[in-house]
């Protein structure tokens, strides 16, 4: 149930809890499903991870690599400036 997207599987698999124990089900609606059941969620949270940092740094700063290290780290503060202000965006909407 926590990881179901839909509200309307979470409904069914609440149902299924139900018949299974009325005092589990009960537990659960008692329990504040908004806080960790994923088709509560009234936003995104997740899709924007990815499963390796330094890699996609290493990606992000390819055109930069051969600059003198205050550039480099210039750029480097600029893209990561740019993907949180792109991140909070997406966050707000």
């Amino acid at each position: 149930m926590a990881y179901v997207a839909i509200a309307a599987e979470y409904g069914q698999a609440l149902d299924e809890l139900r018949h299974y124990k009325q005092e589990l089900a009960r537990w659960v609606e008692d329990n504040e499903p908004e806080r960790w059941a994923q088709s509560k969620f009234t936003k995104k949270r997740w899709g924007k991870l990815t499963n390796n940092p330094i890699e996609s740094w290493n990606n992000s700063m390819c055109g930069v690599r051969q600059m003198s290290i205050p550039c480099l780290v210039s750029e480097h503060i600029q893209k990561l400036g740019k993907k949180m202000d792109l991140r909070k965006a997406t966050v707000e909407e």
